[in-house]
Parts: C-alpha cells; sequence; structure tokens
C-alpha cells in the first residue's frame, strides 16, 4: 500500500473509531423457578402409587414452585418483561465478533454514536417496565409459594421420609435448596448494563520508544478496529441476505399461495437504517452499498401493509426486482471483507472502490 493510501486508510479507520462505541453484553439475571424432586423422594412417591395401583408412567416429578401460578403470574409479571428487555438488547447495535464454527463470537456491539441517547432511554424504559411488576409479584412472594405448595401436596398426597422425618411432599420443596427466599430472589433477577467502551486508539507519541515499535503498534490498534468494523458490517449483509430470501421467497410465490408478514416491513426499514448507519459512520464513500440499503426501505421497508403486494403483482414484481438488486450488492460486499481477511496486507483501496468491480453500478442492476 502507499504512503498515501496508508495515511488515507488511517484517516477514515480514526475517524471511524470516534463514531461507534462498544457495548460490552448485558447481564440480565432470571431463575425458572422450576425443580425436579430429588431422586429418593421420586422413589418414595413411586412405591406410593404402585401399592395404590395407579399409573407410574408418564408421571412428571419436575414442579413449578409457584403452581398454577407459575403461567398467570410469574411469566407476566417477571419472565416476559425481562424477556422483552433481552430480545432488545440482543438486536441493538451489530456484533463485532465473526460467526466461525467452534469458535465463540465476540459478543460486544457495535453502536453509532448518535443512537447512544435512544439507547439508554430505551434500555432505561424497558428496565422500569420490567421492574414494576417484578416487584408487584414480590410482594406476593409467599402466597404464590403457598399456591404451588398446594399444588405438589394434591398432586403427591403422600408422606415421605425427608431428613428423617415424614413430612409432605410441600415440605421438601420448601426447604432452602429448592426455594429461595424472598431476599435470594430478588437478587437472581438482576440487570447490570456495562458502560460503553470506545474503540480505543491509544497515543503512544509521547513515549521514549523506537519509531519502528510506534509505528507497529498504531498499525496493530488500527488492525483491529478495521476488523471489528468489518465483522460488524458483515454481520449486517448477513442479516440483510437472510431479509431478502425471506422477501423473495414470501413473494416469488401463486397469489393464491401468499403469505405475507408484516415482520419483514419493519424488519427491512431498521435494516436500512443499520446499514445507512454503518457506511456513514466507517466509510462514507461505500454508496453502493448505502444505494442497497437505500434500496431495500423504499421498496421493502416503506411499503404501506402486505396488502399492496397481495393485490397488486406489479408491486410484488417490483419488490422482486429490487430484491436481487440489492442481493448482488450484498453478496459481492461480503465478497470483498472475505478477500480482505485472506491478504496478509491491507487492501490499498476502499471497499467501495471494489464494489464497482464486483458487481457494477446498482443502477445499471436495476
Amino acid at each position: 500500500m502507499s504512503d498515501l493510501a496508508t495515511q488515507k486508510k488511517h484517516r477514515m479507520l480514526e475517524k471511524a473509531s470516534k463514531n461507534f462505541l462498544l457495548l460490552p453484553p448485558v447481564s440480565i439475571g432470571r431463575k425458572e423457578m422450576i425443580i425436579t424432586l430429588p431422586s429418593d423422594v421420586r422413589n418414595q412417591i413411586i412405591k406410593r402409587l404402585m401399592e395404590r395401583g395407579d399409573p407410574v408412567k408418564g408421571v412428571d416429578f419436575r414442579v413449578r414452585l409457584f403452581g398454577a401460578d407459575h403461567d398467570t403470574f410469574f411469566k407476566p409479571q417477571v419472565l416476559a418483561p425481562r424477556a422483552a428487555l433481552r430480545t432488545f438488547m440482543d438486536n441493538v447495535g451489530t456484533p463485532t465478533g465473526r460467526k466461525i464454527k467452534g469458535r465463540k463470537a465476540s459478543s460486544d456491539r457495535a453502536l453509532p454514536v448518535g443512537r447512544l441517547t435512544d439507547y439508554l432511554e430505551k434500555s432505561k424504559a424497558l428496565i422500569k417496565a420490567a421492574d414494576g411488576p417484578f416487584n408487584d409479584f414480590c410482594s406476593h412472594y409467599d402466597e404464590h409459594l403457598q399456591v404451588g405448595r398446594e399444588s405438589v401436596d394434591h398432586n403427591f398426597p403422600f408422606l415421605v421420609n425427608w431428613g428423617g422425618e415424614m413430612v409432605p411432599v410441600s415440605e421438601v420443596i420448601s426447604h432452602k435448596k429448592f426455594t429461595p427466599d424472598l431476599a435470594h430472589f430478588r437478587k437472581a433477577f438482576y440487570v447490570e448494563l456495562p458502560v460503553p467502551r470506545r474503540m480505543t486508539l491509544s497515543d503512544f507519541s509521547d513515549l521514549n520508544l523506537p519509531a519502528d515499535v510506534l509505528d507497529k503498534w498504531a498499525e496493530q490498534e488500527l488492525a483491529a478496529v478495521e476488523e471489528q468494523l468489518d465483522n460488524a458490517k458483515e454481520r449486517l449483509i448477513e442479516k440483510a441476505l437472510k431479509l431478502l430470501k425471506r422477501v423473495n421467497d414470501q413473494l416469488d410465490k401463486d397469489p393464491d399461495k401468499l403469505k405475507l408478514y408484516d415482520t419483514l416491513i419493519t424488519d427491512a426499514a431498521a435494516l436500512s437504517e443499520s446499514l445507512k448507519g454503518m457506511v456513514e459512520g466507517y466509510d462514507p464513500s461505500d454508496l453502493q452499498l448505502r444505494n442497497a440499503a437505500v434500496l431495500i426501505q423504499e421498496k421493502i421497508g416503506s411499503i404501506e401493509s402486505t396488502d399492496v403486494w397481495r393485490n397488486s403483482t406489479e408491486a410484488r414484481q417490483e419488490t422482486l426486482r429490487a430484491v436481487k438488486a440489492a442481493g448482488k450488492v450484498f453478496t459481492a460486499s461480503k465478497k470483498i471483507i472475505e478477500k480482505k481477511r485472506a491478504k496478509s496486507a491491507p487492501v490499498a483501496a476502499s471497499v467501495a472502490d471494489d464494489l464497482m468491480t464486483e458487481c457494477g453500478m446498482l443502477a445499471d442492476i436495476l
């Protein structure tokens, strides 16, 4: 790579490192509150059932500690709001690790700096939405447990030997080994939002070290930033290709066999914004990828409803043409990223320059 090209690339990466934040993985605690009765208790229950002539096969020894309240209160008040928070966190930003079979990818996610405020507001609102019903559930914790105890005694109306004493099965499950007290229950359902990190580029210029060492360190840091951004870009492209396949599979059918879902539209709109944010923050010269993102928004993400496709052959064909055009750009973009990785030395041209060669101008494809 020429000195001029190297400097241009360095400036682009230094600027990009300030356009994105890294979101470390969020930690959201949960406890299923379902246990399996101990083997010695199970054996005693089986013996009692056989003595009564009751069937043993198919007996479920898993116990919901809240009984019927598990589905009525625990799921909607505790588990569901935390699942919504987890879903949001799993989709905010873009993963910076590659998907490689047999290896765990980095779980840090790249988020454009301009979207940080929205991320903080939404995460705060979701946490608040989870805390309210959770606190309400906790205020009736003992009552919910009582429902579970009554349920297990109804299902297994026997005394069993537990710790040398003959006790109801409900007393077994009430042991602290199986049922946490309220304080430990609360502690199990924590939410920890780590502080976002910068894609830091260290300044070693004030160190009294050989210039070649400092240059090597700077190159390594820039390479790490480039790898993170390329990985994030590739993950978005892979997501886009999956979306286009969904659209193609649903639209390329006889009208009477169409099964259309509104998530096609909402997913396309969200993905288009993410792709445009990646281009603007990383490589603004990548006009091909940006135009493909705009095309997805216009031909899929902006559709008023799936009825437009259901009622118009022309609208379906127009969207399918856009799918084909955008798919060529995304496939070419992915190949270029893979080609960059395969080379031992950094590429001289930007991704946008290679895209012209790989797939041609988007307007020509359309």
